[in-house]
């Protein structure tokens, strides 16, 4: 618990850095790797809780759910999904009202996911910016002059 307390202290000043520069990146790795180590100590609903609010704030952190169900963590996953819901859906339809949070996701939806993630509604706007997966798939399957 020591080498676990000195090590946050000597790793403050980056993690503080990393929020003033406006990247959160230290605190979703801080709350995965606290819910994995409650997972290993004993998987219980604690463990999933902190993993789901790792993964409300990025999405990345969301393959641990088929990874807890795969091992049989029924109440890590149960922990996981109730985490995401109250993130997700209960805080923000509860602070700012059901209309303005339904309006909130659809214009994120419409804005952010929608043009990224179809090729149908105008893939050349896109095409070049390097946030498409047709983009992507030029990078990785195209022949790229590293020089």
């Amino acid at each position: 618990m020591l080498i676990a307390c000195v090590t946050l202290i000597l790793t403050l000043r980056p993690i503080i850095s990393d929020l003033q520069n406006g990247q959160i990146n230290s605190i979703v790795f801080l709350l995965v790797a606290w819910g994995l180590y409650l997972f290993l100590k004993k998987p219980d609903i604690a463990a999933g809780i902190l993993v789901g609010f790792a993964a409300a704030i990025k999405l990345t952190a969301l393959i641990f759910l088929p990874y807890f169900i795969f091992k049989g963590a029924k109440k890590t996953a149960v922990g996981m999904l109730l985490a995401l819901v109250f993130a997700l859906v209960i805080l923000p339809f509860g602070t700012l009202g059901p209309s303005r949070a339904s309006k909130l996701y659809s214009t994120f939806y419409s804005r952010i996911v929608g043009p990224f993630a179809t090729l149908s509604e105008n893939p050349q706007a896109f095409s070049g910016s390097g946030q498409s997966l047709r983009a992507a798939a030029e990078r990785f399957l195209t022949d790229t002059n590293a020089a």
